[in-house]
């Protein structure tokens, strides 16, 4: 008698811990400015382009934890808009920036720039000039498109993150013309530095 309600308190322990458990990586996800969203993958073909090689956007968001995430993980940042003033006191990233690996681009950018029509899953997003979040979150969020979108579909895809959710993270093909449209203008400007392997300049965002 007593050890078969022993094993049912040990059941019962083990149902809310895992209750718990779920609960809290729920929290911590949200907390961490991730939504749990899961219809941010692009159907339209209008993010890929020829050869595009899902293989080619693991190596981006490699390249995202290896230059910034490892030094500066929890570490909070204000990331602005091109012309947006500085709201906080955070250091600054301006956006958008960009990790690419030969036919794909992992695009920070602030979803100010994009009408709602415009991405998947984007209906009622966040907008604004200027959020804050960590490399740490922006890493989560671009892990999330891997899982859900590249994984799942070898598909695009972008997820929101930030204090308010107004940053988009992307993961998209570098030759598509959504691409072309968000960072074209980067191209003989001073700005964020792409992180391509080809690339001379290969420093993390966060660096001045």
């Amino acid at each position: 008698m007593y050890s078969l309600l022993g094993g049912l308190l040990l059941l019962l322990i083990h149902i809310d811990g895992a209750l718990l458990n779920k609960s809290l990586d729920i929290l911590n996800s949200t907390k961490s400015g991730i939504l749990p969203h899961t219809d941010h993958c692009d159907t339209s073909g209008h993010w890929e382009a020829y050869a595009f090689l899902v293989e080619d956007c693991f190596a981006a968001i490699q390249q995202l934890y290896i230059h910034d995430t490892l030094r500066h993980a929890d570490e909070t940042f204000e990331f602005l808009a091109r012309g947006a003033r500085p709201r906080t006191q955070y250091p600054k990233v301006r956006l958008p920036g960009i990790y690419q690996i030969s036919s794909c681009t992992l695009a920070i950018v602030m979803l100010d720039d994009f009408k709602p029509s415009a991405l998947p899953g984007g209906a009622s997003f966040t907008t604004g000039a200027s959020d804050t979040a960590s490399f740490g979150s922006i890493w989560k969020a671009a892990k999330r498109v891997e899982d859900q979108c590249l994984l799942a579909s070898r598909k695009p895809g972008w997820q929101p993150v930030g204090t308010k959710s107004a940053i988009g993270v992307f993961l998209w093909a570098t030759d598509s013309d959504i691409n072309h449209q968000v960072t074209g203008f980067l191209e003989g400007i001073s700005g964020p530095p792409s992180l391509s392997v080809n690339n001379a300049s290969n420093r993390g965002l966060s660096e001045g």
